[in-house]
């Protein structure tokens, strides 16, 4: 059992070995990184009451936050992030009322990059990401607004970077989110996803 167990670390061993012969030099340093875009809303669902505000429309996206690298680890491939995020109105209809949803959100995200594991500087780079956080969300309808804090907000996505120049980067993703509002009167729960694709720098 010794010697069986003793094997297995050294296979082990020279796996890490070889992908580090593979993999190169991976970026160690964090970087603070902003990026600009275009997203497309799609499913604004209330679930405590049911209602759906479909046809979200177009509206422009804004991050910024920290890109944190755990350097060359065996998780060097992933990275965390801490990310503020804003997006102009989407405006919604569910056959009765018009809607403006304007969201603001703050995330703690996971990003993992499968290509950085095998390259030092992949050409098209896959990731997954999810998040926990908060959002304020902003809605206007029928000349009124109301603006609410969530008491928790999460994301859900994948997407792919592709680099333009050593700090530039083109970005394609598809992210889900879902974030819940609690006060005396009732608890409210919202479900919408996007389409996002923009350009963004790291500094």
């Amino acid at each position: 059992m010794q010697r069986m167990i003793a094997v297995m670390m050294l296979v082990a061993a020279m796996m890490f070995s070889a992908l580090q012969a593979i993999a190169g030099e991976p970026q160690k340093e964090s970087k603070f990184y902003a990026s600009a875009g275009m997203s497309r809303g799609y499913g604004f669902d209330v679930e405590t009451n049911g209602r759906s505000f479909e046809d979200m429309g177009v509206a422009f996206s804004n991050s910024a936050g920290l890109d944190i690298r755990l350097g060359w680890t065996p998780l060097s491939f992933v990275s965390l992030e801490g990310e503020y995020l804003t997006m102009s109105s989407f405006t919604g209809d569910d056959g009765k009322t018009q809607a403006d949803f304007q969201p603001t959100s703050f995330f703690a995200n996971i990003k993992i990059k499968p290509a950085e594991l095998f390259f030092k500087n992949p050409k098209i780079s896959p990731y997954l990401t999810g998040g926990i956080g908060t959002t304020n969300l902003e809605i206007s309808a029928g000349g009124k607004s109301a603006s609410n804090n969530s008491n928790s907000s999460s994301k859900i996505g994948i997407g792919v970077d592709i680099p333009l120049r050593k700090n530039l980067y083109l970005y394609s993703e598809i992210v889900g989110y879902h974030f819940s509002f609690q006060n005396d009167k009732n608890d409210t729960e919202y479900n919408y996803s996007t389409i996002n694709i923009g350009f963004g720098i790291k500094f």
